[in-house]
């Protein structure tokens, strides 16, 4: 009996991970649309008490509907700095830094109109990227 249990509560929680995760990957086809066009390291930062080691990444919308984004940054302690960015119209761009950064970014894209596809919180970013 416990065996089965096992199992089950394995399986139930294997459900409940891939559901959480599967949320991440529809975005995937839109992340094309959200392209970097730029990065700079050591640029000032005014939210920054460190400016020696800061990393911005600067992002563009380059399809030809309105999206909804999620960039992260990496910091070196291994966090993610959390960026959202609503209904930026084709050609729209913005940027995102880490104070202290890793030179590593990542970002999830969603057409600003579909209320289907969910784009992570932070702490659902910094739980799965770690």
């Amino acid at each position: 009996m416990r065996k089965i249990i096992s199992i089950l509560t394995l399986c139930a929680i294997g459900f409940v991970g891939f559901q959480s995760f599967s949320h991440f990957k529809q975005e995937d086809k839109w992340a094309n649309c959200f392209i970097k066009y730029r990065s700079l390291w050591g640029d000032k930062c005014s939210s920054c008490q460190m400016q020696t080691n800061t990393y911005k990444v600067f992002l563009r919308n380059d399809c030809d509907v309105t999206v909804d984004a999620v960039v992260a940054v990496q910091e070196t302690t291994k966090r993610w700095k959390y960026y959202s960015f609503k209904k930026l119209a084709p050609k729209d761009s913005t940027s995102a830094y880490a104070c202290v950064g890793t030179g590593k970014y990542i970002k999830f894209v969603k057409p600003s109109d579909n209320m289907e596809l969910i784009l992570p919180t932070a702490d659902q970013v910094n739980e799965q990227y770690k």
